[in-house]
């Protein structure tokens, strides 16, 4: 009596949707399939089973249980195919064709390998034996078979996923590129404004120009748009006062801080207030 024969299409292990693979997609996602004969059994039996399942790409070879290799259906059917063949094999076990066959080497991955290694090690096979299936260890030592058209197309799947993701953060990048740079204007807007604003309450040159007693100038160049550097010369009433200062920091915060001193400076001289604790007297 031959050995038990194992042969099925597809398993119960949890298969995810292939339109949905990425980059760290592994191959086991992708549809296994298990179709283990022993070698002691003869070559008539691994022809009906390729003849009832023209889906499957190959067979593990098993002695005893224990993994021995795999055996393609191409490499196969193209030696069964030659001169005496199918009367010399048909009814002999397994081995004995194996053993006549050119040895074929046989791509193994675990099933944990992502899809673009796989892929990439396949293609890097020769023409010869560039579509020959995959042979994937699962757990327990359990083996299984891939077929290469099938990884191929899981492969540009993911190329096409992945160019889909690069647009998609591309153009996500754009709006908020936009989004900055409409930010960055309406603030050098605002920026300006203030800025226009700081120059337009320092001294102008006819209120210096005006000061008889006196040969004044002025000039103040910020780092940024707006700084906090202060000067004033305030004439009243016959007084003349000036006033210099640095505030801490520069740009929107200290411009801000330099108008208010000023506009403290000058309600306090139009008031009147000659209180020292409020306003000093230079």
């Amino acid at each position: 009596m031959y050995p038990t024969l194992q042969s099925e299409s597809m398993f119960d292990f949890r298969v995810e949707s292939i339109q949905s693979i990425t980059l760290e997609s592994t191959l086991k996602v992708l549809t296994l399939f298990e179709c283990q004969i022993e070698t002691s059994c003869p070559g008539l039996e691994l022809t009906k089973i390729f003849e009832s399942n023209l889906t499957l790409a190959g067979a593990i070879l098993t002695e005893d249980g224990k993994f021995q290799g795999m055996i393609s259906r191409r490499r196969f059917f193209e030696k069964m195919s030659q001169p005496y063949s199918l009367a010399l094999y048909h009814e002999r076990p397994l081995f004995k064709l194996c053993s006549v066959m050119q040895a074929a080497d046989v791509l193994i991955f675990s099933e944990d390998t992502l899809i673009t290694t796989a892929a990439k090690q396949c293609l890097q096979r020769s023409s010869e034996l560039m579509y020959e299936p995959i042979v994937v260890k699962c757990n327990h030592d359990i083996y299984r078979l891939l077929d290469v058209h099938l990884l191929l197309i899981a492969q540009g799947i993911i190329q096409e996923n992945t160019g889909k993701q690069l647009d998609d953060a591309c153009q996500e990048i754009r709006q908020l590129n936009e989004s900055l740079k409409s930010k960055v204007d309406r603030m050098s807007a605002e920026l300006e404004v203030t800025r226009r604003l700081q120059q337009m309450l320092l001294p102008k040159s006819e209120e210096l120009e005006s000061i008889t007693e006196l040969e004044i100038s002025g000039f103040m160049q910020s780092a940024d748009e707006v700084g906090g550097d202060y000067y004033d010369v305030l004439s009243h009433k016959g007084s003349l006062k000036i006033g210099i200062g640095d505030i801490t920091g520069h740009g929107l915060e200290s411009g801000v801080l330099m108008l208010m001193v000023q506009t403290a400076v000058r309600t306090l001289l139009i008031s009147g207030i000659k209180d020292s604790t409020k306003f000093y007297l230079f």
